[in-house]
């Protein structure tokens, strides 16, 4: 594969992102300022092991969406495997 194309896909990923990140505290932080309660979670993965953290009602979505990423990169990993052997 082309790496000006991978670079570029990296890049696109990287700055959503970092934007979505900075959407998501502006939006808690105009949240807090109107009285409203601010739940918030988070999960980190150390290779194969989630970590989740959070509201107890999120934690349900969380460990779903570690799961999701975990099988997006394991498919991601394994395609250079196929491509490079066929």
């Amino acid at each position: 594969m082309n790496p000006d194309v991978l670079f570029s896909a990296g890049l696109v990923l990287f700055l959503a992102g970092f934007l979505l990140a900075i959407a998501a505290v502006i939006l808690l932080a105009v949240r807090s300022f109107r009285g409203g309660g601010v739940r918030g979670g988070g999960v980190i993965l150390l290779g194969p092991v989630p970590i989740v953290f959070g509201d107890e009602r999120l934690t349900k979505v969380l460990v779903f969406v570690a799961v999701i990423i975990f099988v997006v990169f394991l498919i991601v990993s394994i395609i250079p495997l196929v491509v490079s052997t066929a």
